[in-house]
Formats: structure tokens, C-alpha cells, sequence
């Protein structure tokens, strides 16, 4: 799938090289050179959740075996993104010893995990995964021979829920730009939950099915980013209001 790899790179290369150019200003060297190492730890335990989420998600369908384990067979996003954000965490305790750092980077590199997240789709699209349900619409895309729609629907029309998901990150980049800083990620987490919750249903790919009967393991990992976003919402207004509470006496 080199068109899907290039996508990827593609994506993580401009959204750094974008970061260092609109932050640079408003960040300090040693505090940024700090966040890239912080990035570049993070980016292969993303890889690796991505991996390992995939194995678990079909180890039902395959059974659980070395050459399971070993195989290449697909990434999924939501196990990268939860990968990469354990690991950044990790990472970011250690490096910094400031303490209060955590949530500002991340709300300062959220929109460019979207911009990242976005090339990923596209390359979905060329690699023929994560694949809609066939339809009549004429939208419909007909993937080539050897791709993982193809093998599962043959030459029919498939919605092309790669790009309606990659049209989505769009909304939510540009969503998120306007944001206050402090709530940059907590709205990324939300928007995103939401939207990929919903489009899980026009997913025409085998989701999985365990944990709860009538949902996809996607969807767990989005209710519960949705259930994160709002406590944390909550949690940050309620906050502001005591203190204003305090500095008016």
C-alpha cells in the first residue's frame, strides 16, 4: 500500500513542519525542542496501538497465535490515537519537570493531529480500507482488484466514507482553530467521538463486535472520549466560576 504509506508521511511531515512555523513565536526553543522529542516517542506508540488494536479487534475472527501477532493485517486510528496519547503522556512527565505543561501542548498540537488525521483518511481511500457500504449514489467509488473493498464487495459502488470522515476532520480543524486554547483538545475529543461514532454505521468493513453487543470497539473508545470531553468541560467551567468567585471577594 504505498500510496497509504506516503499519505501518512505525508500528513505527519506537513502538520510538524506547519507546527514549528505558526508556533515558534509563541513557544520557547528549549520548551519546543522538548515537545518534538515529546512527538517522536509518541509517534511509534501510536504505530504500535494502531498495531496491537487491530490484533486484538479481529483476534476473535483469527484466533490469538504467533503468526497473528507477526503478521501485518492493518492499523485502526483510535488504537493509535489512544497509544499515542498514553505514551505521550508517559513521555511528557518524564522530559518535563514542570508540572501543568500536559494539557497546553495538547491543546496546542490538536489541530494539527486533525490536519495528520486527515492525510490518514486519504490514504484509506487509496489502500481501499476502512471502506463504506456499497450504494447506488453516484458518489459511489469502485476500488481495484487487491484491495480489501474489492475482496469484499467485488466491483460494486462503495460509499466513500474515507472522504465524508476526511471532510469531517476538516470541519473540526477549522472548528477548533477558533477555539479558546484550554478547550482545543477537550473539542477535538468530542466533535471527533461524535462524528466517528456516527459514521461507524456506514462503515461496510467488519468492526468487531465485543464489549457491548450493539456497538463497534470504535465506538466504545468514542463514547468514552465524549464522556472525557464533557467531565472535563464541566470540570474546567465550574473551576472558572470559583475563581472569579475568589477574585471578586
Amino acid at each position: 500500500m504505498p500510496m497509504f504509506n506516503v499519505c501518512i508521511i505525508t500528513g505527519i511531515v506537513l502538520s510538524i513542519s506547519i507546527f514549528l512555523h505558526k508556533e515558534q513565536e509563541s513557544i520557547e526553543r528549549d520548551e519546543m525542542d522538548s515537545i518534538l522529542a515529546t512527538i517522536g516517542i509518541a509517534i511509534p506508540g501510536s504505530f504500535l496501538g494502531a498495531f496491537l488494536f487491530n490484533k486484538i479487534l479481529f483476534a476473535e475472527d483469527s484466533g490469538i497465535s504467533l503468526k497473528l501477532l507477526v503478521e501485518y493485517q492493518g492499523m485502526t486510528f483510535l488504537g493509535g490515537f489512544v497509544g499515542g496519547v498514553l505514551i505521550f503522556v508517559l513521555a511528557h512527565r518524564c522530559i518535563f519537570e514542570k508540572r501543568g505543561l500536559l494539557m497546553k501542548h495538547l491543546n496546542v498540537l490538536a489541530p494539527y493531529l486533525v490536519l495528520a488525521q486527515s492525510f490518514g483518511r486519504l490514504g484509506c481511500l487509496c489502500a481501499g480500507c476502512c471502506y463504506g457500504k456499497p450504494t447506488s449514489l453516484i458518489l459511489g467509488v469502485r476500488f481495484v482488484k487487491g484491495t480489501p473493498a474489492y475482496n469484499h464487495y467485488g466491483s460494486q459502488k462503495i460509499f466513500p466514507i474515507q472522504l465524508l470522515e476526511c471532510f469531517c476532520l476538516l470541519l473540526i480543524l477549522f472548528t477548533i482553530y477558533f477555539i479558546s486554547l484550554q478547550y482545543k483538545f477537550i473539542a477535538y475529543l468530542f466533535l471527533y467521538g461524535s462524528v466517528r461514532f456516527l459514521l461507524e454505521f456506514l462503515r461496510g468493513d467488519n468492526r468487531g463486535d465485543f464489549v457491548v453487543k450493539y456497538l463497534s470497539p470504535s465506538q466504545c473508545i468514542c463514547l468514552i472520549m465524549i464522556f472525557i470531553a464533557l467531565v472535563s468541560i464541566i470540570w474546567l467551567t465550574n473551576n472558572q466560576k470559583g475563581r472569579r468567585k475568589l477574585e471578586n471577594g
